[in-house]
């Protein structure tokens, strides 16, 4: 990617985000869903809403962009679709934060930085980091 090429783009009023960080406090982008992928959930997908002026328009990210923002554990296994599995990545419009030792648990964690528009220190939010 060029130097000078945005993190994200709006394809539809232009508006440009530099970096994940920048994306995540814009509180003109709302998480509607999360499209998980059991097998690679790096490549699972984040649906946000682009909503200002003039603009409403459905944006995605994979779940791998978060990772710069997370410091907390990734777990190895697997808990999608077992009796331990909370169930929430099986309901895209679902948004909670998961707390099991799951490989995709993760995921869930990061994506509180979208919903709540922040990026809070590491003790109090289970490893997400501020910049």
């Amino acid at each position: 990617m060029p130097e000078d090429a945005p993190f994200k783009a709006c394809p539809m009023c232009g508006t440009r985000w530099a970096s994940i960080e920048e994306l995540v406090l814009d509180p003109t982008v709302q998480l509607l869903g999360y499209q998980a992928r059991a097998d690679r959930p790096e490549e699972g997908v984040l649906v946000l809403l682009h909503s200002t002026e003039g603009c409403r328009t459905t944006l995605a990210l994979e779940a791998r962009d978060l990772l710069p923002l997370y410091g907390g554990p990734r777990h190895e296994e697997l808990l999608y679709g077992t009796e331990r599995c909370r169930k929430y990545c099986l309901a895209e419009s679902s948004l909670e934060e998961c707390d099991q030792p799951c490989g995709m648990a993760w995921v869930r964690r990061a994506m509180q930085y979208l919903r709540r528009h922040g990026l809070p220190g590491a003790q109090a939010s289970g490893g997400l980091r501020s910049q």
